[in-house]
C-alpha cells in the first residue's frame, strides 16, 4: 500500500521518500519514489509528513522510532487497519509533533511493490482518526493528502472505526478462511471433483482467504474482542437460516433470501450514489 500511495502522490508534492530496511524491497519499489532509504534516521529529519504503511504491530514499533528523528511540526500519519492501539500510541507522542490516525478502505489481494497502482485510492473512503496530537492544521494537512491521492476523507473516532471494520472487513476474512478450509475437508472426502467444479462463486467467497497473513494476523489479534462479538452475531443469523432450511420452511426461507438480496442491492446503490 505504501508504494501505491507514493505513486499517487508523486508530482503532487515536493518529493516522495521511502524507507525499507530490505534492499530487495527497495529495489522493487524504486520506480515509485524519488529517494529510498534503509532507515528512518536518514529519512525522517527532512520530512514534513511521515506516513507509516505497515502491518499494525509494526506501526506501533515505528511510531516512537519516527518520533525520535522527526523535526518539530512534522505530521505523522499511519495506514493501519485497526485504530485504537495506534491512536493510543500517537497520543503519547511529544507535544512538538502532529499526528492523525488513518485507514484507507481499499486494498489488493496481492502484496508487494509489483502490485502497486497509482489509482488504488481513487474514490475510496479514507478514514482519519483524531488523536491528542491532532490540531486543526494537522487535520487539514491529512485531508489534503487524502484528496491528493484521490480518496474521500472521513473523520471517525478510533473506537467506532474498529467496531465497524470488525463487521465489514475482519470477520469477513474469518468467514472466507473457514469456508476455504471447509471445502478442503470436503475435497479430501470427495476427491478432485470438488476443485474441478469450483468456479466464480467459490472464487468470490474465498478471495479474502488469500490475503496477506502478516497484516491480517495483526489485525485479528488487535481487534479480537470486537471480531468475537461480531462472530457471535453471525452464528446467530446462520443458525436461524439453517433452522429454516432444515425444517423445510420454504416461504420463510424465500422471504429471508429476498430481504437479504434487497440489502445487498441497497448497498450497491449507496456506493454508486
Amino acid at each position: 500500500m505504501g508504494t501505491s500511495l507514493a505513486l499517487a502522490l508523486r508530482g503532487k508534492c515536493s518529493a516522495v521518500h521511502g524507507v525499507d530496511p530490505n534492499p530487495e524491497a527497495r529495489a522493487a519499489a524504486a520506480f515509485a519514489f524519488d529517494t529510498l532509504h534503509a532507515d528512518l534516521e536518514s529519512a525522517a529529519p527532512t520530512a514534513q509528513v511521515i506516513i507509516l504503511a505497515a502491518p499494525v504491530r509494526a506501526i506501533l514499533k515505528l511510531i516512537p522510532a519516527a518520533a525520535a528523528y522527526a523535526q518539530p511540526g512534522t505530521l505523522i500519519l499511519d495506514l493501519g487497519s485497526t485504530k485504537r492501539a495506534v491512536v493510543h500510541a500517537l497520543d503519547a507522542l511529544p507535544d512538538h509533533l502532529l499526528a492523525v490516525g488513518g485507514h484507507p478502505m481499499c486494498g489488493k489481494a496481492t502484496n508487494g511493490a509489483e502490485a502497486a497502482e497509482d489509482t488504488l485510492f481513487q474514490d475510496c473512503t479514507f478514514v482519519l482518526c483524531p488523536t491528542a496530537r491532532t490540531t486543526p492544521e494537522a487535520l487539514a494537512a491529512a485531508r489534503q493528502i487524502v484528496r491528493l491521492c484521490g480518496g474521500r476523507p472521513l473523520l471517525v473516532e478510533a473506537e467506532a472505526h474498529d467496531r465497524a471494520v470488525a463487521v465489514i472487513s475482519h470477520t469477513a476474512y474469518l468467514l472466507s478462511a473457514a469456508y476455504m478450509d471447509t471445502v478442503r475437508v470436503e475435497a479430501a472426502e470427495q476427491g478432485e471433483l470438488v476443485w474441478e467444479l469450483a468456479a466464480s462463486g467459490f472464487r468470490d467467497m474465498t478471495r479474502l482467504s488469500g490475503g496477506g497473513v502478516e497484516m491480517l494476523h495483526d489485525v485479528l489479534l488487535e481487534n479480537r474482542a470486537m471480531i468475537s462479538a461480531t462472530l457471535t452475531l453471525f452464528e446467530m443469523r446462520l443458525s436461524y437460516l439453517r433452522n429454516l432450511l432444515e425444517r423445510g420452511q420454504e416461504a420463510r426461507l424465500r422471504t429471508e433470501m429476498e430481504r437479504i438480496q434487497g440489502l445487498r442491492r441497497d448497498w450497491e446503490r449507496r456506493k454508486q450514489s
